[in-house]
């Protein structure tokens, strides 16, 4: 076997094992926060916003809206849907080093059954 070759795929799978370590650590991370309820204050700015672009808005801005707010549909019967929305959550979490370099990403919670 050629050393060389060995020394290329030994740093390769080096570089492999350093990236999957760094995303166990990122997913075990994420997997310990739990979404926070919004308080009041903020709820009440989400709605009134929401209620304005639904009024007042343009199509598609009310077709923006709905992409934002709703993760999926679940067809539970022939004349019946579930609507899963996902609500943007700040996190608290400091980010992890390798991380600092980028923005941090918007993070959701799931909300099931918000109107049946």
């Amino acid at each position: 076997m050629d050393e060389e070759l060995v020394a290329d795929r030994l740093i390769q799978l080096r570089d492999k094992t350093k990236q999957l370590r760094l995303r166990r650590d990122e997913l075990t991370l994420t997997l310990d926060d739990q979404p926070t309820t919004p308080n009041p204050a903020t709820l009440d700015q989400i709605t009134n916003h929401i209620t304005t672009i639904i009024n007042t808005g343009s199509a598609n801005q009310r077709k923006a809206l709905i992409e934002a707010l709703v993760d999926h549909v679940t067809i539970t019967a022939p004349d019946r849907l579930t609507p899963v929305f996902r609500i943007p959550q700040t996190t608290t979490r400091p980010q992890p080093p390798y991380q600092k370099k980028h923005p941090p990403k918007e993070r959701f919670a799931h909300r099931l059954h918000w109107w049946s």
